[in-house]
């Protein structure tokens, strides 16, 4: 909720102090704190308290359903590698960088 606050601050500052190139610019038509700050208020509490909680139970529910949508660190890869004292362990780093290049 840190990055919907400050956007939500910026979109109140825009308002105001008339940012933008024509000084009028609004960055969504709806979150017009000047003219209409009460419709702009039951927008940020709708967004806020209704849709993003929503959005989060919508992948919750996913994650319960698909296999592929789980965040529980079971597909993770593992590689087992040695050090120069033939010690064995296991480095998910490794992994991570020989898959990316």
């Amino acid at each position: 909720y840190v990055y919907a606050a400050l956007y939500l601050l910026w979109t109140i500052i825009c308002a105001y102090w008339n940012l933008g190139k024509n000084h009028d610019v609004l960055i969504y038509s709806v979150m017009d704190w000047k003219n209409d700050p009460k419709l702009a208020i039951i927008i940020v509490i709708v967004v806020a308290f209704i849709a993003g909680p929503l959005s989060f139970f919508v992948c919750w529910l996913c994650s319960l359903w698909s296999k592929g949508c789980t965040f529980d660190g079971g597909r993770r890869v593992y590689k087992e590698v040695y050090m120069p004292d033939d010690t064995a362990s296991i480095d998910e780093q490794v992994v991570l960088l020989t898959t990316i290049a």
